[in-house]
């Protein structure tokens, strides 16, 4: 079996063009959507991150003064009070 005519040539020839346009276009579509994925994902991240800074309140505890300005709020953290069991 050959591709002695000219219908089978052109049959060929056109899937093979739909085959390269659809794997261009899944490439694109493919590459779009992980681009954004990992930028939301990041952005969700940070998001976490500064909705629980602990810092400013650890390094109060601790009697260290903070060298930069902090998103965070330092909170009075509870003590027990000695001579009580």
């Amino acid at each position: 079996m050959g591709l002695r005519g000219l219908r089978p040539r052109v049959t060929l020839l056109i899937v093979a063009v739909v085959v390269v346009c659809v794997g261009i276009a899944f490439a694109a579509v493919y590459a779009g959507t992980a681009s954004e994925l990992s930028k939301r994902s990041h952005q969700d991240l940070r998001a976490e991150v500064r909705s629980v800074d602990i810092m400013p309140t650890i390094l109060r505890a601790m009697g260290i003064a903070p060298t930069r300005p902090m998103d965070g709020t330092a909170y009075e953290l509870p003590t027990l009070k000695r001579g009580r069991h």
